[in-house]
């Protein structure tokens, strides 16, 4: 299985400025057209700063990223200060090409793809040379354009082997229903694409023996406030132009995709 080197690739930026930084490639989406392939590299998500031996940390309040392809250079703004204060006014972009240009380095390399049994009993186990490189390609069709996000497993969900799961529902009767034997991998941040844009997102899918059974992306998107509270006068008061103006950004945009995913890990 051939992936990007995502565990020991790395993003230089603003490589044409005074100052570079260089960061992780978090993931890379690959998107294939009738045109061919394009690759899409995050970079880590970075706070502003300033470049001074008396104050590092500044007054701006949001965090950003980079997306560097063959077409172009975008960096991903996101952070409540970043949301409009105009309520009758246009959503502010979360996305904005740069002329600032990024060198990636991320070449081709082969893993070894695991299966599910096998990850299963791997995360079940617990050894001193355990460690934490598991990845995950996410592929899905949109009409005519196919995609295949690689990223890290940077948090993932499996039974506690220790207990019986048969009796998870008698002490949680209310607790979701699911396959006692299950990976449940989440990764964030990683970058979506809707066909006109990229998002910053988080990818979480459900697995099981017989393959991915939930894939869902979770988008960073502008909403009001008071949709952070519940009841029917929080709900009122998001609907009217007082809670467009308490405008906050958030991962709350949930995007279900039928899609495969295929474990895999990089054993340095």
């Amino acid at each position: 299985m051939r992936v990007p080197d995502l565990a020991n690739g790395y993003m230089v930026n603003t490589y044409d400025g005074y100052n570079r930084f260089q960061t992780f490639v978090e993931c890379a989406l690959e998107t294939e057209t009738a045109s061919g392939i394009e690759t899409a590299y995050l970079s880590s998500r970075c706070r502003p700063e300033s470049l001074s031996p008396d104050s590092i940390f500044n007054g701006l309040m949001y965090t950003f990223g980079i997306v560097h392809t063959t077409r172009g250079t975008w960096q991903l703004h996101s952070g409540s200060s970043q949301a409009s204060r105009n309520p009758f006014g246009a959503v502010v972009p979360e996305i904005k090409p740069t002329e600032q240009r990024s060198i990636v380095h991320c070449p081709v390399v082969e893993v070894a793809e695991v299966g599910f049994d096998e990850a299963l009993a791997w995360l079940q186990t617990d050894t001193p040379d355990k460690h934490n490189r598991l990845y995950m390609e996410v592929a899905w069709q949109a009409g005519e354009v196919r995609h295949r996000l690689f990223t890290p497993c940077r948090y993932t969900n499996f039974p506690n082997p220790t207990l019986d799961h048969a009796l998870l529902w008698r002490d949680k009767p209310r607790y979701p229903r699911h396959e006692h034997r299950y990976i449940q991998p989440i990764s964030g941040w990683v970058v979506f694409h809707d066909g006109a844009a990229f998002h910053p997102a988080y990818v979480a899918v459900h697995l099981t023996a017989q393959g991915a059974q939930r894939v869902e992306f979770c988008l960073r998107a502008p909403t009001s406030f008071f949709s952070l509270r519940r009841g029917r006068l929080a709900r009122w008061l998001a609907a009217t132009p007082l809670g467009r103006y308490f405008a906050v950004s958030e991962f709350h945009k949930v995007v279900p995709l039928d899609a495969t995913c295929r474990l895999y890990r990089h054993d340095l």
